[in-house]
C-alpha cells in the first residue's frame, strides 16, 4: 500500500534534493547511484520525464508533498511570530521610538496581506 505524502518524513537534505529536483530535474544515473535519489523514487516523489529519457522530475505526489510542508511551516510560524510581537509589545516597548515604528509597520503589513 503506497504511503500517502501527508505521511512522509524527509531529511531536511531530502526535502532540499526534493526542491531542486522540482527545479532543475535529475538525471538517471544519479537516482541509480544515490541512495537519497532512490529513496525518492521509491515513495513516488519523483518520476521519469515525459520530455527526456534520460531525466527524473518531480511528480505530482512529490508536489504536494511540498506544499503540505509549506502550509505546515506556515500554520507553525505564524503562531509564533505573533506571540513573540504580543510578547515584545506586553512590555513597555513603545518608549523605543525604533520599536514602536517597527511594530507599526509590521501591523500595517499584516493588515494589507491578509486584507487582500
Amino acid at each position: 500500500m503506497p504511503t500517502p505524502f501527508n505521511e512522509l518524513e524527509l531529511s531536511t537534505y531530502e526535502h532540499l534534493l526534493l526542491i531542486r529536483i522540482r527545479l532543475t530535474g535529475i538525471s538517471k544515473e544519479s537516482v541509480r547511484i544515490k541512495p537519497r535519489c532512490k529513496y525518492l523514487y521509491k515513495f513516488g516523489l519523483i518520476d521519469n520525464s515525459t520530455k527526456s529519457i534520460n531525466k527524473y522530475v518531480i511528480s505530482d505526489k512529490g508536489k504536494m508533498y511540498l506544499r503540505y510542508k509549506r502550509r505546515s511551516s506556515f500554520r507553525f510560524w505564524i503562531p509564533v511570530i505573533i506571540s513573540i510581537l504580543a510578547l515584545l509589545s506586553s512590555y513597555d516597548i513603545y518608549t523605543n521610538p525604533l520599536i514602536q515604528k517597527a511594530l507599526q509597520s509590521l501591523a500595517q503589513l499584516l493588515k494589507n496581506i491578509l486584507g487582500s
